[in-house]
């Protein structure tokens, strides 16, 4: 289902993988090249994925951002509280369930702003004009690679929809790139 009236600043609600819609097979490589193995990359790939985001600004107008995952599939359900994320571009240590111990930071900024062309181009306008949530996530052991993230919301079938587009590079330049879209399922 395409977003409500809402605005990129708060586009709080609960929303579900829309597998038809995203780079499944490219956010396969992305896994890949962050070191996931084959049988967690098909179990990944494999589950329904509910997501609750809350985006808000705390009484100091601190910007935040919530995210819990809900996992079905065949699987039992399953649903954690991933990290919150102040978007201040501050660092944070993180234990992340698939990549173990990471550094990672987040921010507000305008497309145009964010270092890689895949990760600029085509958010709707109100994205354009007052910005979209990057994050970026660095493992602190073993694995060399870095993720950027972008968050906002685009037209996609003349529907306003979520995405989250990643770009993952590792130490051997290599450069995959995906984008997963997100049909939102209700307020929180």
């Amino acid at each position: 289902m395409a977003l409500p009236s809402t605005t990129v600043a708060d586009f709080s609600g609960k929303y579900v993988l829309n597998k038809q819609l995203s780079d499944e097979s490219k956010f396969d490589d992305i896994l890949a090249a962050q070191g996931v193995g084959l049988l967690k990359r098909k179990a990944v790939g494999m589950v329904s994925a509910t997501s609750d985001v809350h985006v808000y600004a705390d009484e100091g107008g601190v910007e935040h951002l919530d995210i819990t995952a809900h996992v079905s599939g065949g699987f039992t359900s399953k649903a954690e509280r991933l990290e919150g994320r102040v978007l201040n571009w501050t660092d944070k240590e993180i234990e992340h369930p698939l990549f173990g111990a990471c550094t990672t930071k987040s921010k507000r900024v305008l497309p145009a702003e964010v270092d890689a062309a895949e990760l600029q181009n085509g958010w709707t306008p109100e994205c354009t004009a007052a910005g979209v949530i990057f994050i970026q996530v660095v493992p602190t052991s073993g694995t060399d690679w870095v993720s950027k993230q972008v968050w906002g919301i685009e037209e996609i079938n003349g529907e306003k929809r979520h995405t989250r587009r990643f770009l993952v590079t590792t130490k051997k330049n290599k450069t995959v790139y995906a984008r997963l879209v997100y049909d939102y399922a209700g307020p929180l």
